[in-house]
């Protein structure tokens, strides 16, 4: 259903506040298309838009009709966010690779619970100035926007709002904004849900997520990925693939060890850990190495016989 050699758009992060007049960074690339059998280090790319259009964004969809790509704003610490705010959905017309049309803001997701601006959160003009960025810290992850998918026809964008764990369905003619589905909680244990990835496939919308292990107590055993299923045409939540509140994200089954050694395994560095909102002097490895890898389900996709395949970042 594509030609043999794809092209492929990915957001790229910049530090700094982007809506600053003076800001440093302003025509670096924010989207970035290229072709799928790129090779190197530096294959030839086009920029899909700029950190002064976009700013920080994550979510991408794209649709083969109308060959628009969308995009979503994200929070990301020490990264801005456009002057349209944490719930922007932007639209590049991408008919013609080789020159993207300028993105436009398409639509903007309520209730996404970030109203931080740039400056607020203390971030310089400098793209290489360092900063704390305290406030959002507590914010990744758990408000704002996390993955968008596009309906197998075209029609139907659909948009996970973190901040009120609700997928929000998209109409891409018209651009009005339905009825937010409630993503089911599988029951944490001593933590919170926090639904991210989307994937549409043959007929049905996944949502994934993990259980944060942030209440009292908790250890890395608390740690679990779920994903729900919702049949688009009946518009009904099925169980959760891996049963209760999901398979756990503590590999080898002992809490706090490193599950995989590593030149740089210390206190936190070969495992998951459970979600913190503040950093501790033990985050720092020789002083330069900071860490503590927390896990989000950010992507959902299916290959070859059904097998599903999950990202995950930290």
């Amino acid at each position: 259903y594509c030609q043999s050699n794809p092209k492929v758009a990915v957001t790229s992060f910049k530090a700094g506040d982007q809506t600053a007049a003076t800001y440093t960074q302003k025509t670096a690339d924010a989207v970035i298309i290229f072709d799928e059998q790129a090779t190197g280090t530096s294959p030839t790319k086009v920029e899909g838009a700029s950190q002064e259009e976009v700013a920080t964004t994550y979510g991408q969809a794209y649709d083969r009709r109308t060959k628009y790509l969308y995009t979503a704003a994200f929070i990301k610490r020490h990264s801005g966010l456009s002057s349209n705010g944490a719930g922007a959905i932007f639209r590049t017309d991408i008919s013609n690779p080789a020159s993207p049309g300028n993105p436009t803001l398409w639509v903007t997701i309520p209730n996404v619970g970030y109203t931080q601006t740039n400056s607020a959160r203390g971030l310089p003009a400098n793209a290489s100035t360092s900063t704390a960025d305290a406030t959002a810290m507590s914010a990744v992850g758990k408000q704002g926007l996390g993955d968008i998918d596009i309906s197998e026809d075209g029609l139907t964008l659909y948009v996970m709002n973190m901040n009120d764990k609700s997928v929000y369905p998209v109409n891409t003619i018209t651009g009005t904004i339905g009825t937010p589905l409630s993503v089911p909680d599988p029951g944490c244990s001593k933590g919170a849900w926090r639904p991210f990835g989307l994937e549409v496939y043959k007929g049905v919308l996944y949502v994934g997520g993990v259980c944060d292990g942030s209440g009292s107590g908790a250890t890395t055993l608390d740690l679990t990925a779920q994903i729900f299923p919702y049949n688009i045409a009946s518009g009904t939540w099925g169980s959760g693939l891996f049963g209760g509140s999901g398979y756990s994200l503590d590999y080898d089954g002992v809490a706090g060890n490193d599950d995989k050694g590593g030149a740089y395994t210390s206190t936190y560095g070969a495992k998951w850990n459970i979600w913190v909102d503040t950093w501790t002097p033990e985050d720092t490895y020789s002083t330069v190495w900071v860490y503590r890898p927390m896990p989000m389900l950010t992507d959902i996709e299916f290959v070859g016989d059904d097998r599903i395949v999950m990202a995950f970042r930290d």
